[in-house]
């Protein structure tokens, strides 16, 4: 006899459709602007990887800036992961990765899973080949999702609103929905003024 935990599948449901209606909302312009205020190679370099797990595939500059001042200088390698669910029960190994340099020592990591698939990010991390991950020892920093930018849900009706609200409040954190390792993660707020626990600021950047 199979027990469903209704309270779970309504938890994972919220929290997916939730990023899903934010990540489609979200309507501004790919760009770099987030660096602009940093300059990379006067920042003292740091040996190891750090990895930056973005939900909604977002970072501002208050949250680079937070991670710098955190991570108490710029690690040799960063690794900027765009985590996202498609339509598909799977999604295969050999379409589950793209690795695009943004910067020196930075890189985006685009990861693909199906709606079947264990969104575990460590673990899909440490199948990308050329990354050379060891997923047990890596540090993770991960940006709050539960923020939206000022505006971002403008032109919607009011029960659009508040059913968006509900499912924010009901949404499962990212690092539990990525199954990062609790003691080796920190999160991170964005310098969003808009919908949600964020930090009143400059407004996200999407990267490139």
């Amino acid at each position: 006899m199979y027990v469903i935990d209704i309270a779970a599948v309504l938890h994972g449901w919220a929290t997916q459709f939730r990023r899903v209606a934010a990540a489609s909302t979200l309507r501004i312009a790919a760009s770099l602007d987030f660096l602009q205020p940093f300059d990379l190679e006067r920042i003292s370099r740091k040996a190891g990887t750090a990895v930056i797990v973005c939900p909604l595939g977002y970072i501002d500059n208050y949250a680079f800036a937070c991670f710098l001042s955190l991570s108490q200088g710029l690690p040799e390698r960063v690794l900027l992961v765009r985590p996202r669910v498609e339509g598909v029960p799977h999604v295969a190994a050999a379409e589950a990765a793209v690795i695009t340099p943004l910067a020196a020592g930075l890189l985006v990591v685009d990861l693909r899973f199906g709606f079947s698939d264990d969104t575990d990010v460590p673990r899909a991390l440490g199948r990308v080949d050329g990354l050379a991950l060891d997923p047990a020892t890596e540090r993770y920093y991960v940006i709050d999702d539960r923020a939206l930018p000022k505006g971002a849900l403008r032109g919607w009706p009011r029960w659009r609103r508040w059913l968006f609200a509900a499912l924010s409040a009901a949404c499962e954190p990212a690092a539990e929905s990525f199954r990062l390792p609790a003691e080796r993660t920190t999160e991170i707020a964005t310098g969003t003024a808009g919908i949600g626990p964020g930090t009143a600021g400059a407004g996200w950047t999407q990267l490139r």
